[in-house]
């Protein structure tokens, strides 16, 4: 969606939290429960329109489109990670606090 709309001239950035950085730190892509069973089918419809289907392409993907991709601190300690994958950079609390306070919109997970 952050590369979608970023293509489309918004100004755009991704920050990870709780599940969304635990999937990303362990290199771990998966769908919701109800779409799981139709893995197979929407990876290769993905696959066709060259989206990636994997943590590493799609951070890439956004970053290539110019998207800023960053994991909060507070998270990145809480979990304990020590690496994380190429074109994530950490992101203090205040600086989150000010993106969200000045965000025309949020979308929470999708």
């Amino acid at each position: 969606a952050a590369s979608n709309l970023k293509q489309k001239g918004f100004d755009t950035a991704v920050v990870l939290v709780e599940e969304a950085l635990a999937a990303v730190s362990k290199d771990i892509f998966r769908l919701s429960p109800l779409l799981e069973e139709d893995r197979d089918m929407i990876f290769s419809s993905w696959e066709k329109k060259g989206r990636p289907t994997d943590i590493k392409g799609l951070i890439k993907m956004a970053k290539d489109a110019g998207v800023a991709v960053y994991a909060c601190k507070a998270w990145v300690e809480n979990l304990g990670i020590t690496e994380l994958p190429e074109g994530v950079e950490v992101i203090e609390m205040p600086e989150f606090y000010e993106m969200l306070a000045h965000a025309r919109t949020v979308i929470g997970s999708i």
